[in-house]
Order: C-alpha cells, then sequence, then structure tokens
C-alpha cells in the first residue's frame, strides 16, 4: 500500500533512481492504488 511505496520512494531516491527528497514524491504519481484499496475496503480493512 502507500505505506510500501513510501519506503520504496527512500531506496530509490538513496539509490539514485529517483531525484529528490522521498517526502516530496507523490505516491499516485507512480502507482494506481485503487484496486489495492478496493479490495481492501471488500475485505473491511
Amino acid at each position: 500500500g502507500e505505506e510500501a511505496a513510501l519506503a520504496d520512494f527512500i531506496f530509490f531516491v538513496d539509490a539514485g533512481q529517483l531525484e529528490g527528497p522521498a517526502s516530496d514524491l507523490k505516491v499516485e504519481d507512480f502507482w494506481y492504488l485503487a484496486p489495492l484499496d478496493a479490495a481492501k475496503a471488500k475485505l473491511g480493512n
């Protein structure tokens, strides 16, 4: 989910694959989370 994506940003910035502070990157610019959110809602999470 979003927490994992934020951790990915830190990794990729540290590895030099993405530019800028990880905190400035937006999850929705890189991942489409609607299916995950829908599945979680259906399961009651």
